[in-house]
């Protein structure tokens, strides 16, 4: 089934714990779609050592401002269309078994301390659209998919590296900085 949490603002209220919405369905082989309004974090960071939404085969993954304060990782996993349209702010931030268009909005900063050699790792076999730029704190910024639009702020690996991929024959445009030091 769908989840609609888009009016709602979700809080540990300090507490740590690890949040999984799981709209997978076994029987259909399709998943629901999921709408996040805020996700914050609010007891000095954390607070959500990890985030995962398993949207099945086809839910569609939308989600306003992830993290005032840091939250820890964010993981989307199978779903079609993921779009972020508020800041995203975590230890880290994978998409994965994407099928349609992975878009974000505003800014996305991983610059905090995670167990993953990755900042953000976006894979789907369809379009990406990053417009808000992209932080990694040096940590490695994997970018797979079919078309890429990376447009306004630049995107950080700080001394890491940014692996930019595609899964078929696609288009790249690149409308500013892809940096490392």
């Amino acid at each position: 089934g769908n989840v609609n949490l888009s009016s709602a603002t979700l809080s540990a209220g300090g507490a740590t714990v690890d949040l999984t919405i799981d709209t997978s369905s076994t029987t259909s082989g399709s998943g629901g779609n999921v709408q996040i309004g805020k996700l914050l974090s609010t007891g000095g960071g954390n607070d959500f050592r990890s985030v995962k939404v398993l949207a099945g085969l086809g839910g569609n993954v939308t989600a306003g401002q992830i993290g005032s304060t840091r939250i820890s990782d964010l993981t989307v996993d199978g779903a079609n269309n993921v779009t972020f349209n508020g800041a995203v702010k975590a230890t880290s931030l994978t998409v994965l078994n994407a099928k349609g268009t992975i878009s974000a909005g505003a800014a996305v900063d991983t610059n905090g301390a995670n167990g993953s050699g990755y900042g953000v790792s976006l894979s789907t076999t369809g379009a990406v659209s990053l417009a808000g730029g992209v932080t990694s704190g040096s940590k490695t910024i994997l970018l797979s998919g079919t078309d890429w639009s990376v447009s306004s702020a630049q995107v950080d690996a700080g001394s890491s590296t940014i692996e930019v991929t595609r899964s078929l024959a696609g288009t790249i445009q690149l409308g500013t900085e892809l940096t490392t030091s």
